[in-house]
């Protein structure tokens, strides 16, 4: 019998055939946190002998516990998404109620806060081949867990009249970069959205990677004003006023 156990981001574990033991859960977790870990360590490869070793597990009973190496992989990649939107939400909590543009600071400072704390885990969740190891349904569902509070909030600042930029410059730039994957998530959105929304998420991975593999240690005195300044700078390109 095969259990395929998938960590959503609501951080429950689905049985997907037949209801499993106490027992073959926690042997469950335990490849997951193995997978986790040999992910982070090489975000380009992930052996099942080497994960089946991390565990404590023979080759053969980790088989039986995931269908793949792929499904395996997606099941880090939704833990790690969770983790990233679980360490943002205490942030949209506490500034409910205020305007879009101080609501998008605290949440890039929050998701700031949890990459420097898991630099590893931030690498592995950028890692561009993890990406060809999972179908697109699963890959939409992942970026609707992991870009939805800026997008949201994005949505909230053009209907406040908060956001101040050409609309017809942000749908041509759209319709030629963005890509089909991300388009199944924020098809029907207001381009500006959309705009300002990969603006955003852009410079601030690329920041926080630049960041945590400590190129910026040697640019800036102050990496926390220099992190508020960029985050300043992508909201004003996006129009966020």
């Amino acid at each position: 019998m095969t259990i395929s156990v998938v960590t959503t981001p609501s951080g429950r574990d689905l049985p997907l055939a037949d209801r499993p033991s106490p027992a073959r859960l926690e042997a469950a977790a335990r490849v997951t946190a193995a997978a986790r870990a040999e992910l982070c360590q090489r975000p380009d490869e992930l052996s099942l002998r080497a994960v089946a070793r991390r565990a404590g597990l023979d080759p053969r009973e980790v088989s039986r516990l995931v269908e793949s190496r792929e499904q395996l992989v997606a099941n880090v990649m939704f833990e790690l998404v969770s983790e990233a939107h679980d360490a943002v939400r205490p942030a949209l909590e506490a500034t409910a109620g205020a305007a879009s543009r101080d609501r998008l600071v605290a949440v890039a400072r929050a998701y700031r806060g949890w990459a420097l704390a898991h630099p590893a885990e931030l690498w592995t969740l950028l890692s561009p081949r993890r990406r060809t190891t999972q179908d697109r349904a699963a890959s939409v569902r992942a970026m609707r867990w992991f870009y939805g509070p800026v997008l949201e909030l994005f949505t909230a600042a053009l209907a406040a009249g908060e956001i101040d930029v050409d609309a017809a410059r942000c749908t041509d730039r759209s319709a030629r970069l963005v890509h089909p994957v991300f388009l199944d998530l924020v098809g029907g959105l207001d381009a500006r959205v959309v705009s300002g929304c990969l603006a955003m998420l852009t410079g601030l991975q690329g920041h926080l990677v630049l960041e945590t593999c400590g190129q910026l240690s040697a640019l800036f005195g102050d990496l926390d004003r220099a992190f508020d300044a960029q985050v300043g700078s992508l909201l004003d390109a996006a129009g966020v006023r």
